[in-house]
């Protein structure tokens, strides 16, 4: 699927999605700012890269290969970004993004639908200013929508330890260790990713494209602040999730401590009661009590009083 955002003073914004109709319109297209946006596309529109716009084999081939490490490389009249997008809210499913970045175009490839794309389009159809500030603020308002789709996954992945914080110490059960290492694949997924973007925006901001003016790097400093920011949440949620586990290991030793306890205080009464009628159960032709006539009750009356005067004891020592 292809989108072409095309603008100029003189025709404002306008959108199209044939191919034909863009391939056509394409030439004309140095008179204005336009950016196109390839989603999963097929071999006629990935010609429009080799062809038409006769990008290096090596960026095309990022594009093709994926997941491909994010990143920044210079070519001639142009730059080529590579960033992770992620869909559907979840960090298992990375999206690699990337973007052919010259004086007048922005062109975004990527293999999955993502819901930040279409949420610019009508945002531009709407409103095209970013259109009329230049290329810079585009790509600005591209990346920065890009890297706020994040802000959900950390607020889920919060959600998420808060559940398992609570239940650690109300109602810990055998799933949640594996629970905690879901997170923490997902925790460190994403600090994998803001670590190489961070790295990307930071080459941006020190090098000097001639595509990015002065006046727009204010404002892919804000974006590389969101992923700074980013990047420190995702690493204290590393550590709740470690302490959690910790916590959760905890509580099952104090449980398990608990139980052993239990059958400690239980093995130690029954020692003695074992004990006397282990005594009364051998079978010796002369022992008195077994012809006392109250030799039975006698026997029963001496294991309660036995089993209580353990039980007392171990209450005065504080062991049960």
């Amino acid at each position: 699927m292809l989108t072409l955002l095309f603008y100029n003073k003189v025709e404002s914004l306008k959108v199209y999605h044939d191919i034909t109709e863009i391939k056509n319109k394409i030439y004309n297209l140095k008179n204005g700012i336009f950016w196109l946006d390839l989603v999963s596309p097929g071999d006629e529109e990935v010609s429009l890269l080799k062809e038409v716009f006769q990008f290096h084999p090596l960026a095309i081939e990022d594009c093709l290969y994926r997941l491909q490490r994010p990143k920044l490389d210079e070519y001639d009249n142009y730059f080529f970004m590579v960033m992770h997008a992620f869909s559907h809210h979840s960090a298992k499913e990375p999206v690699e993004f990337d973007a052919f970045i010259s004086n007048n175009f922005v062109i975004t490839f990527h293999w999955a639908p993502l819901s930040f794309i279409d949420g610019l389009v009508d945002r531009f159809v709407k409103n095209p200013v970013v259109f009329e500030k230049g290329v810079d603020f585009l790509l600005y308002s591209i990346t920065d929508a890009l890297v706020d789709e994040y802000f959900p996954l950390l607020d889920d992945i919060e959600d998420r330890l808060s559940e398992i914080e609570e239940t650690t110490f109300k109602h810990p059960d055998r799933h949640l260790p594996s629970r905690i290492f879901d997170i923490k694949r997902d925790i460190l997924n994403l600090r994998k990713t803001l670590s190489a973007q961070r790295e990307v925006f930071n080459l941006l901001l020190r090098h000097d494209f001639p595509f990015i003016r002065e006046e727009s790097r204010l404002f892919f400093m804000d974006v590389y602040d969101h992923i700074f920011r980013l990047f420190d949440t995702v690493d204290m949620f590393f550590e709740r999730a470690s302490g959690a586990l910790e916590s959760y290991l905890t509580v099952v030793s104090n449980l398990t401590n608990e139980i052993m306890k239990v059958l400690t205080v239980f093995t130690a009464v029954m020692m003695p009661l074992s004990l006397i009628a282990g005594i009364y159960g051998m079978n010796f032709k002369y022992m008195p009590e077994l012809s006392w006539r109250l030799g039975y009750p006698f026997a029963l009356l001496l294991m309660v009083l036995t089993a209580l005067g353990l039980l007392y004891y171990f209450k005065k020592k504080n062991w049960i």
